[in-house]
């Protein structure tokens, strides 16, 4: 199963890949990150690098696809797509976790999802700024998009702007900084809060409160502290989920929803 997360957390599985980014071997975030991972075995797998045989593969039920540096997204999604049909088969097997972590979330739909969190980003129908991205392929993996460390009250007028026009093209769902959301077959909430935007609305899906963008965009004017664009790893934020995504399992196997 397909589940999305704007940070790591803690978890316990048998066999885990990580797939990681050239740069980010020896990031601290994602080294952190592959510790929370409980498990018998794991292997560390260099994306563009790295082959693995669909036998050895499937070993594995937790794979873990880890976040990189903004500025290289892209060539992380080309470096990515060499693993697509494998993908596609742990999304769809209802006993492994296919978990993207961070900015990695911007990349899994059929479009990228690709709008900077500070600057002069703009995009409407005639024109768009050289760092707005709606319309290059992703991996395919859902038709929804996803965004990362979503803050209603900490985000920008143009950030918000962009994200509301890609809104009319596809649901998007702005997960919380701690936010982490199941998406294949019975969508679940799984942690901290998650908003649909779509179509110029914005829903709390972990509340029944519906939020109108213009109420929004009101209260962008506010001056506010703006997050990283990197989601930082800390310790203490970090929650036991192994129960969480055994819940999923079970939920998944019995066609129930949470």
């Amino acid at each position: 199963m397909l589940i999305i997360s704007s940070s790591y957390f803690k978890t316990k599985c048998n066999r885990a890949l990580h797939i990681v980014y050239p740069d980010e071997v020896k990031s601290l975030t994602v080294n952190n990150g592959i510790k929370n991972i409980t498990c018998q075995s794991h292997q560390v797998a260099i994306a563009g690098i790295t082959n693995l045989t669909n036998e050895r593969w499937d070993e594995f039920d937790l794979v873990m696809v880890h976040g990189n540096n903004n500025t290289k997204i892209k060539d992380y999604l080309h470096r990515l797509t060499h693993y697509i049909e494998q993908f596609k088969r742990t999304a769809e097997a209802k006993n492994k976790f296919l978990i993207f972590v961070d900015n990695a979330a911007s990349i899994v739909s059929e479009k990228v999802l690709l709008v900077p969190r500070g600057g002069n980003a703009f995009i409407n129908d005639i024109s768009q700024s050289q760092n707005v991205d709606i319309s290059t392929d992703g991996l395919g993996l859902t038709a929804d998009q996803f965004d990362y460390d979503f803050n209603p009250k900490d985000t920008t007028d143009k950030y918000f702007k962009c994200l509301t026009y890609a809104s009319k093209k596809h649901k998007i769902y702005l997960l919380s900084p701690d936010g982490i959301f199941s998406v294949n077959g019975q969508k679940h909430l799984l942690r901290g809060k998650i908003y649909l935007l779509h179509n110029d609305k914005m829903q709390q899906l972990s509340g029944d409160s519906v939020i109108s963008a213009d109420t929004l965009k009101g209260d962008l004017n506010i001056k506010k502290n703006i997050r990283p664009i990197r989601a930082i790893y800390k310790d203490e934020e970090i929650n036991n989920q192994t129960e969480m995504l055994k819940e999923v399992k079970r939920d998944e196997l019995s066609g129930n929803d949470s």
